[in-house]
């Protein structure tokens, strides 16, 4: 079973945006940084897009739960 994306305030470089998507699937923190990194270079920013969505749309752990 899949755990919720959440982004995480103990577990993050930038944003917890890895962590979450990490957690979520069951993988290392940075098997996904690295792939994120990875795509943010070779897909001409269109990765980098994508991360900076998924930090505006998951809320973080820290957040109370009936606020979002």
């Amino acid at each position: 079973m899949r755990k919720s994306l959440v982004r995480s305030t103990s577990d993050r470089y930038v944003a917890g945006v890895c962590a979450a998507v990490a957690n979520s699937l069951g993988l290392r923190s940075f098997s996904v940084r690295l792939a994120t990194a990875l795509a943010g270079v070779f897909s001409l920013g269109v990765a980098v897009a994508i991360y900076i969505l998924l930090w505006i749309a998951l809320p973080s752990d820290a957040t109370p739960a009936g606020t979002r």
